[in-house]
């Protein structure tokens, strides 16, 4: 007979899912750019992604995947996403949202790595925010990280709207021309839900 998962349960889970070694070696690729992690969020077991590690930089928030490196590697490489946000802006939603794109990598993109991915909604649900999809860029932050269980690549994630996704798809504008132009306002790309304006 099962017995119901008590929170003080729950909470001895998460806090071992948080400590595992792997996981530890991913947040020390990020402790020369920001310290200690400002948060970490482990999922269930049984959910597609193990978790997230929050950073505190300066003027915007870095937050990683974990999980996703366990699970796939694109030509041998293993890779974890990442997300850049004002420091002001809320990021829970972000988790939803990289679990999504995780899956999509490692459900479609094969040996190839996703260039773009359409979330289909607002990124945050029950906002008036235009950003509906995703691009993605090697994190220039940092790109590759060397940990004892081998050589980690960070792709970020970038929230991009509607009539951006639809230019990308349609090949009206190609991937490095549309990062041009969203970098000359935004250079660290920051998914900011409230921008209005289109890049396409």
């Amino acid at each position: 007979m099962m017995t119901d998962i008590t929170q003080p349960d729950i909470t001895q889970l998460m806090q071992a899912i948080c400590a595992e070694k792997s996981w530890a070696d991913l947040n020390r690729a990020f402790s020369s750019l920001y310290g200690e992690p400002y948060n970490q969020m482990a999922n269930m077991p049984g959910s597609f992604l193990t978790g997230y590690s929050i950073f505190n930089g300066p003027d915007h928030r870095h937050i990683v995947t974990y999980g996703l490196a366990q699970r796939h590697r694109f030509h041998g490489r293993a890779y974890e996403l990442t997300l850049k946000l004002p420091m002001k802006s809320p990021f829970m939603w972000t988790f939803d949202v990289l679990s999504a794109a995780a899956h999509h990598a490692w459900s479609f993109c094969g040996d190839v790595l996703p260039q773009f991915f359409d979330y289909g909604t607002s990124l945050k649900e029950n906002t008036n925010s235009k950003l509906t999809a995703l691009l993605f860029l090697p994190d220039q932050c940092l790109s590759e990280a060397q940990i004892p269980a081998g050589r980690l690549h960070f792709l970020q994630a970038v929230g991009i709207t509607s009539a951006e996704y639809q230019a990308l798809a349609g090949s009206k504008v190609d991937l490095p021309e549309l990062t041009a132009r969203l970098r000359v306002d935004n250079p660290l790309l920051l998914t900011r839900l409230k921008r209005k304006e289109s890049y396409a």
